[in-house]
């Protein structure tokens, strides 16, 4: 029996290898627009577990020459040229051309999307990139608008959350997975990035994503005036409640409620008698306090 050598492994960093990029912006600006995904030359770090040098996308105009991709690459191409195609369309519209191209172009990017993600988790080296303008992708990438990126297969709820305050409503949206509410600052068209997991989400609908940014886009609530909420029921929050999930937070114990017009109508005239009783007997008091003093 002898002793075995000793065996060292050699690094074998720094190799050419294809990451694909999540592009994106967000925002209400006239730069807005669909997340593509661009495959990127890059260069590992020395244990290859992450691309540490971003040399250029590839484009279907500018091919990165001597790259052999395998067949799961080969599809990811494939579909970042229609998603590229697609997203120019959109992005080069205006006024109401725009609007009325909008549904069809996200709707076209999302089934896009869904035959991507699956082919996208048998890559190791998957991106966010934070684009300002879509004609930026055809410059070098910028490492430092560069993110690591995991997707998950699982989809996204989207329900809604109705409070009162006194004399105003408060109208929240919630996206959650198993239950439990994703954390995000900021979304872009399709995708929610959770905060607390770092996984990226696609929303399961066009018509989903746009309520959900529409909400979020006025300071991430909507608020209603008390005396406006028939309105608003009536014009907006009855379509939506037979469609997504909608809980009403009970003023009295605190806890969500299915919503109920009817429950939160005869809710709100018990609580402003409540109230109004409140403060006149509280400035009976004060009144009575006050001829006392003198």
């Amino acid at each position: 029996m002898v002793k075995p050598a000793m065996v060292t492994t050699m690094p074998t960093g720094g190799q050419q290898v294809i990451a694909y990029c999540l592009t994106y912006n967000v925002g209400s600006h006239s730069n807005l627009h669909l997340p593509v995904l661009m495959p990127c030359l890059g260069v590992t770090s020395k244990h290859n577990n992450e691309v540490v040098s971003f040399k250029r996308f590839n484009r279907r105009d500018k091919p990165i020459a001597g790259v052999t991709y395998n067949i799961n690459q080969q599809q990811l191409n494939e579909i970042s040229t229609q998603q590229y195609d697609t997203s120019i369309r959109h992005y080069g519209l205006t006024g109401e051309g725009k609007k009325q191209e909008a549904a069809k172009a996200k709707q076209e990017m999302l089934n896009l999307w869904e035959r991507a993600i699956p082919l996208l988790l048998n890559e190791k080296y998957n991106y966010c990139y934070y684009t300002y303008w879509l004609k930026y992708l055809k410059d070098k990438p910028r490492k430092a608008d560069m993110r690591g990126c995991q997707y998950s297969l699982e989809r996204p709820v989207l329900s809604f959350i109705l409070k009162f305050h006194q004399d105003h409503f408060s109208f929240v949206a919630m996206v959650s997975v198993n239950g439990q509410p994703l954390k995000f600052n900021y979304k872009p068209h399709l995708f929610v990035f959770d905060d607390t997991t770092e996984l990226c989400y696609l929303m399961p609908s066009v018509q989903g994503d746009d309520l959900l940014m529409w909400v979020l886009s006025d300071n991430k609530r909507l608020t209603v005036l008390k005396e406006h909420f028939k309105e608003f029921h009536d014009t907006f929050l009855a379509e939506v409640s037979s469609y997504y999930p909608v809980l009403f937070i009970d003023p009295e114990s605190q806890k969500p409620v299915p919503y109920s017009f009817e429950m939160i109508s005869n809710g709100i005239i018990k609580m402003t008698y409540l109230w109004k009783t409140m403060k006149s007997n509280l400035r009976n008091y004060q009144q009575a306090r006050s001829k006392k003093c003198f």
